[in-house]
């Protein structure tokens, strides 16, 4: 597979919650792509956001993260990082240094002209459990 990509599924509460694994590298990075994941999820799109990402693949183990499959009424983007929060507790990432969201996912895919390097931190992660 490209990039070693792979689709998984994590339980949360009710229903799971997908995401896809890729990278040859050995610190995990966390992409979380934000509120447009409702427009299209990671489910099935594995190899294509490893294409999409194929410039820091070399350097991490990629997850990116779609919300649960089942929403209930009322639901809330705390509700959605409050069950993100969930599966990282089951995953639990050796190492976790790195987390990025949205747009800024975006520019690391796009190959930045700042003077970051694909492997510089994105936003170090203060703690992460356990």
């Amino acid at each position: 597979m490209f990039y070693k990509a792979a689709e998984h599924k994590v339980i949360i509460k009710d229903t799971a919650m997908d995401y896809v694994e890729f990278g040859y590298g050995s610190r995990p990075l966390i992409i979380l792509p934000g509120l447009g994941d409702g427009l299209r999820t990671v489910h099935g799109q594995a190899v294509n956001l490893a294409f999409y990402y194929r410039k820091i693949a070399p350097y991490y183990r990629v997850y990116i993260f779609s919300r649960k499959n089942k929403l209930e009424e009322g639901y809330t983007t705390k509700d959605m990082a409050e069950d993100l929060w969930l599966a990282l507790e089951q995953l639990r990432p050796l190492n976790t240094e790195k987390i990025c969201a949205g747009w800024e996912s975006r520019r690391i895919s796009a190959g930045s002209s700042s003077r970051r390097s694909p492997a510089s931190p994105i936003m170090p992660m203060k703690s992460f459990p356990g």
